[in-house]
């Protein structure tokens, strides 16, 4: 290969290696682009929907499915027994902010802390 050949070889490398880059940074930019218009649009419709927000700790939202493990297990929002209880149990899962709810490993949906179920543990065993 001679020193011209070598030359022509190098800069259509590095041509091609920079339109190739060009090009994906030109794919992403389109890509945020579109996210930003959905997540504008998503805001526009919850602004222009008067309509109260749904309690997020509201079990009926439930499926049937879900309910029914729920029964399974025995859950009932407000316990027989006052040593045992959802609020002591190693397994309850407190809330992380406003808009969440405390839970449960065992099932979906939200856990009172006076709730009880039958795989109540003590915390700390």
């Amino acid at each position: 290969m001679n020193e011209i050949e070598r030359r022509q070889f190098i800069k259509n490398g590095i041509l091609f290696s920079a339109s190739f880059l060009a090009g994906g940074l030109l794919l992403l930019g389109c890509g945020n682009s579109q996210k930003e218009n959905a997540t504008g649009d998503r805001k526009a419709k919850e602004e222009k929907n008067d309509a109260p927000a749904k309690d997020p700790c509201d079990a009926s939202a439930l499926s049937a499915e879900d309910l029914k493990a729920r029964k399974a297990l025995g859950y009932v929002d407000q316990t027989p027994m006052k040593e045992k209880r959802c609020g002591n149990c190693k397994l309850f899962v407190p809330a992380q902010g406003e808009k969440s709810c405390n839970t449960c490993p065992l099932f979906k949906g939200p856990v009172s802390p006076k709730g009880y179920c039958t795989y109540w543990a003590p915390k700390g065993i």
